[in-house]
């Protein structure tokens, strides 16, 4: 296959913080069927955008940097699109990231039919990298669609960014598309236009793009609601759009109601809902423009089809009344709880005694409008040859009753044809507490009774009709009449879980099948057998399938990775005896293609798709190729998957399982393992290992048990999980992996489910558990913490909050009660643990609480455990006297004047802090939280003059200063008299006594990842002789730590609950920016810092108080061979840097002299 060269065009402007994730994300694209052109355009970056983009330019040379001023993105693309010489154009702005393998799934979905566009999916992330939908594009996707047009899917409306296609390049330029020039929004055209010339447009549901949202301090332009010329550009764009559609001559009266309802709903809205905060200038533009744009529309959408709620506000704007508006929307809540009447046919708001009465007239509450159906799939199943579907659905804001009357049709997706099915509507009170509204604190009370709501449809499949209709894909469509209104939807929105998603059946030789679409709307898909297959073999470098024809029209046989839409195709050679038939795919063909995805066999006759069928007696088998393995499984729906493994994996042959009382349960493991050149001294090295998904905690159990035959050893592993084990489970996942330490490292073996058992399930106390398979048969135990009542539900947890809280504060607070907790409940550590224990030890007099999000964790002494959230942590919160934590309380806490607060901060600033930080208090809402939970402090925890000005200022305290140093670091400090916990720790980590210690500990970045510049193996070849080294990453990136390679040098320490235990036992401290260097100060031994990425992070990513290159005490290393030469020299180099550690030392540990959690024990609890 040719290599296809795809031009990428990237506008930039001040993007210094995302250029680069924006790049390595493009540069993945590549591979061996992609040839990448990228146009980088740089409007006049003031920040290092354009240096970070010329030192990607020595890397790739297929980057060409334009450096223009002030264009605009339209013109910038302009300028790129001339210049583009690929087959393919797609486009990126500098602070988004490109999907992996993006571009390969695009481009196999052009070649399908030489499409002018692929339209790919998009999804959205923050500053915390956490994903979520994009509201604009899920209206696009529902099924994958070849060969469509806009005119012909008007949702395509709502794909109005350029960001997430791929244009054929000869398409763009000879109908002359290019891009407005000096306007924002310049999308909306551009795309409009290219969609409404297009002559084949593909859609693909994979997703494709990530659509960054800024915070508030860091907005793009076009997120800046407030400008005057973001809403006029937004107004052009639209206006552009109809010159199009004008010039083309469009009047297609669907489009243009879709175009029109589109516009109110998005485009518009946009600076609608933002109106409140602008000025009267603003507004008066704004009431100007939505006026002529309402009065000239070319449909009736805006009384017909708007939301009431927008239609109500369009209209204060219209008339140009701004404080009712305000009013309005500030109430709004409470005009959805007013109850509906019906007048004259129309739905009506009742608003008499209500506040909307002073202020609207009742043409206001036209509710007509809203009423639209909704839909919900409890369970799906065959009984026989009836398909059964039991559902709820009813007309949103209209009551129920026994009258409501429902009609079922299976339609077909080819065309309008559809039967009429068998419907029976039924009563279900719980459908009214579940879908009938109101105020959320109130667990009965409804606002809309949807008691008549339920359905169950009955689906014949020995119907003709029916099977004639299934012959294409089919839909199931519900039309509901309710009085005077009568609306029609397709069902779907399916419960999670297997009860909507029953196992294919087969009927005559047909297999029929439920799916969902991106919409979660239910499909029928019935697909005749074409084959059966009864076995998959290795030959040399070949897999191959035997099997029969069951249909001879077969004439096309593929084996399809469905994730990146590649296939390979072979000739259709049959026994014309038996129709027996042997398929030979290539390993190097399949490995081409993806080495870790999923194959499937298919069979065709020309484009019409038969069901290949896995023989009932078939078993999931494990073949051996080479260093790797080929796994051919049989799938829950009878498919047969194959996939390529990078490693020989260990067989898990058997799982049993006893429970001892209700408090410990013993599990045996039976793994297979081939013997290769393994010895009987080596198998004995083998250790069962389980990994926490979350944060990479290991656990290892070594065989009770090996037997051996002539080619496989059959390994035993016991593991009991007891009530003092629970402290590592609470809500989490882990996989096992088999383990064998060798002279050359760690050699891992994936153990796989291979036998069909039943999974296993047991709970001890409240801790419930279960192991089963992943779709991969990887074995995996997941731990639960079992649900109280006010967990199960917002409704519920909200009357917890704002009922049951509130009672809780009128019981008399205990004198003696303190509260603990640190880093949101995630553990029992940091400065609150060094105070807590120091109080459990000293006043037992004193009843002490920790909050924790797994209430089983482990705490020294006689502390009541409560788990966060929960009715008992509410009641702790109610009824305690003093507060002790190093992040903050929730907002809904409600601290009583007799009760003290103490903040103890965790760790001393380096990086920028409170109202420094930028994006932290950008609105008013954000400032009133920020001085509600800050002003609540009654005392703060310093450890120097530095801090305690910094602390005040930032956070604006004006109340007492606790100014003894960090209650964590008396241990540090008093380290002469922690000479048991050094040596004990050392015992514990298996660290030779003759060995010094590094510890590696770098500061949090994000949560995608961690680049280890760090090279462990040139330190492990200079300095294994005479250290060991400790790695400690934080516990978002921990997970991806593999040191396996080097672990006769390196342990990883990363979730060891106590770092201040770690500091205690090292020797030298490798960090970069983290607040490690001020604790381990204290011990006033060398550090060094592996800045190799300063500039970056302090002028980019986080400012930083102090001058570091000034400041820091120890050398600034760029790369590993400089530490190495620090260390191999440690002694001078500790006497080089003495002086500097000292002030350091002076300035930053300035009050630290090891009795901060008594001084400031006797200054707040014996406080006269």
């Amino acid at each position: 296959m040719n290599k296809v060269k795809i031009t990428s065009i990237m506008p930039t402007f001040n993007v210094e913080k995302y250029i680069s994730d924006a790049i390595e994300s493009l540069v993945e694209q590549i591979d061996s069927n992609i040839e990448l052109e990228v146009f980088i355009v740089d409007d006049g970056s003031t920040d290092m955008t354009k240096s970070i983009i010329k030192d990607y330019q020595e890397k790739y040379p297929f980057i060409i940097l334009i450096e223009e001023s002030n264009i605009g993105p339209g013109e910038a693309r302009n300028i790129a699109m001339k210049k583009a010489t690929g087959d393919y154009i797609t486009f990126i702005d500098g602070d988004d990231i490109i999907y992996p393998k993006s571009y390969e799934k695009l481009l196999n979905s052009a070649r399908i039919n030489d499409a002018d566009i692929v339209v790919g999916n998009v999804s959205r992330f923050d500053s915390t990298r956490k994903f979520f939908l994009s509201g604009l594009h899920k209206k696009i996707f529902s099924d994958e669609k070849v060969g469509t047009h806009i005119l012909e899917y008007p949702n395509l409306l709502f794909d109005t960014t350029s960001w997430n296609k791929l244009f054929k390049t000869s398409f763009l330029h000879q109908n002359k598309i290019t891009f407005p020039e000096g306007i924002l929004y310049e999308d909306i055209p551009f795309n409009m236009e290219a969609h409404l010339k297009s002559s084949n447009t593909n859609i693909i549901n994979d997703y494709v793009y990530r659509w960054q949202l800024r915070n508030d301090g860091d907005k793009s332009i076009t997120q800046s609601r407030h400008n005057e010329k973001n809403m006029l550009d937004r107004i052009t764009a639209m206006a552009m759009f109809n010159d199009i559609i004008k010039e083309m001559a469009v009047d297609n009266k669907e489009f243009i109601e879709k175009k029109e309802l589109k516009e109110l709903e998005i485009d518009l809205k946009l600076f609608l809902d933002q109106l409140s905060e602008t000025d009267e200038s603003y507004f008066d533009l704004f009431s100007k423009s939505v006026t002529n744009y309402i009065e000239n529309m070319k449909t009736d959408v805006f009384q017909e089809r708007l939301a009431t709620i927008n239609k109500i506000k369009y209209r204060l704007v219209m008339e140009n009344r701004k404080e009712d508006l305000v009013l309005f929307s500030t109430h709004s809540k409470e005009f959805w709880q007013l109850k509906n009447i019906l007048v004259d046919g129309r739905l009506v708001k009742k608003i008499d005694n209500s506040i909307f009465e002073t202020f609207l007239d009742s043409s206001y509450f036209d509710m007509t409008s809203d009423v639209s159906p909704v839909t919900k799939i409890k369970k799906v199943s065959w009984e026989e040859n009836i398909l059964e579907i039991d559902g709820v659905a009813f007309l949103k804001y209209l009551d129920t009753n026994s009258s409501v009357k429902y009609k079922a049709y299976l339609n077909s997706d080819k065309g309008s044809k559809k039967v009429s099915l068998p419907v029976e509507l039924y009563k279900d009170q719980s459908n009214t507490q579940i879908y009938g509204g109101g105020k959320q604190e109130n667990l009965v009370k409804r606002t809309y009774d949807y008691d008549y709501s339920g359905y169950k449809i009955k689906m014949d499949l020995s119907n003709i009709e029916i099977q004639e209709l299934l012959k294409y894909e089919c839909s199931v469509s519900l039309s509901i009449e309710n009085g005077d209104f009568t609306q029609e939807l397709f069902i779907g929105q399916p419960a999670k879980g297997y009860g909507t998603r029953p196992k294919d059946i087969k009927i005559n030789n047909v297999v029929y099948r439920i799916l969902y679409n991106k919409q979660w709307q239910l499909k029928i898909n019935a697909t005749p057998v074409g084959g059966v297959i009864n076995n998959v073999i290795l030959e040399k470098d070949q897999v191959k399938l035997l099997g029969c024809f069951v249909d001879e029209r077969i004439n096309i046989i593929r084996l399809t990775n469905y994730h990146l839409n590649h296939y390979i195709e072979k000739e259709v050679v049959v026994n014309p005896q038996d129709k027996s038939f042997e398929l030979c795919f290539d390993i190097s063909d399949m490995e081409k293609i993806s080495s870790r995805e999923n194959f499937y066999p298919q069979f065709f006759e020309n484009d019409n798709e038969f069901k290949v069928e896995v023989s009932e007696d078939f078993k999931t088998e494990f073949h051996k190729y080479g260093n790797k393995e080929i796994c051919s499984n049989k799938t829950r729906n009878n498919f047969l998957q194959i996939y390529i493994l990078d490693e020989i994996t260990a067989k898990l042959i058997e799982i049993n399982g006893h429970q001892d009382g209700n408090k410990v349960f013993n599990l045996t493991f039976d793994i297979i393992q081939d013997l290769d050149d393994l010895n009987v001294e080596e198998l004995s090295k083998f250790s069962l290992q389980g990994v926490r998904n979350k944060d990479g905690l290991v656990f290892n159990v070594n065989p009770v048990k090996i037997d051996i035959t002539e080619e496989v050893a059959k390994l035993s592993y016991q593991i009991k999980v007891s009530e003092n084990d629970l402290h590592m489970f609470g809500n989490s996942s882990w996989k096992f992996s088999q383990v064998i330490k060798t002279n050359d490292g760690v050699t891992k073996r994936v153990v796989v489910m291979k036998y069909l058992g039943q999974k296993i399930r047991w709970s001890i106390l409240k801790n419930n558990f279960i192991i089963e398979k992943n779709v991969r048969h990887e074995i995996q135990l997941m731990s639960s913490l079992e649900k109280e009542y006010f967990d199960k539900g917002p409704r519920r947890k909200k009357m917890l909050k704002d009922k049951i809280y509130p009672f809780f504060m009128k019981l008399p607070q205990k004198k003696k009660m303190i509260m603990f907790e640190a880093y949101w409940g995630r553990s029992y550590s940091c400065n609150p643990k060094a105070m807590y224990e120091y109080v459990d030890q000293n006043y037992p007099g004193y009843t002490c609480v920790w909050s924790l999000n797994n209430p089983y964790e482990e705490v020294k002494g006689n502390a009541i455990k409560v788990k966060k959230n929960s009715w008992r942590y509410y009641y702790y919160l109610a009824r305690s006297k003093y507060f002790i934590n190093n992040v903050n309380w929730p907002n809904e806490y409600i601290k009583r004047d007799t009760s003290v607060e103490i903040q103890t901060l965790h760790g001393t600033f380096l990086k920028t802090m409170g109202l420094d930080v930028e994006d932290e208090v950008k609105t008013k809402e954000q400032l009133e939280g920020f001085r509600k939970r800050h002003g609540r402090w009654d005392y703060l925890v310093s450890p120097s003059s530095f801090m305690t000005k910094t602390a005040r200022r930032v956070f604006e305290f004006n109340k007492e200063m606790l100014e003894f140093g960090f209650p964590r670091n008396d241990l540090l400090v008093n380290a002469e008299e922690h000479q048991d916990i050094s040596i004990k720790l050392k015992e514990k980590l298996n660290i030779p006594a003759d060995k010094k210690v590094i510890l590696y500990a770098p500061t949090y970045r994000n949560k995608s990842g961690f680049n280890f510049e760090l090279d462990i193996k040139e330190m492990r070849e200079k300095l294994s002789d005479d250290y060991v080294l400790l790695v400690r990453l934080h516990y978002f990136v921990a997970k991806s730590l593999d040191l396996d390679e080097v672990e006769d040098f390196v342990v990883n320490v990363c979730n060891y609950p106590d770092v201040q235990e770690l500091l205690l036992i090292t020797d030298v401290l490798i960090t970069d920016y983290s607040s490690i260097m001020f604790d381990y100060a204290n011990l006033n031994r060398p550090m060094l810092f592996f800045t190799y990425d300063l500039e970056y992070y302090r002028d980019v990513l986080r400012g930083m108080y102090l001058d570091f290159e000034e400041e820091a005490p120890g050398k600034l290393c760029k790369k590993t061979e400089e530490l190495i030469e620090s260390l191999e020299d440690l002694e001078n180099y500790q006497k080089e840097y003495s002086l500097k550690l000292n002030e350091f030392r002076s300035r930053y540990n300035e009050f630290e002299k090891g009795e901060a959690s008594k001084q400031a024990f006797e200054k707040i609890f014996r406080k006269k």
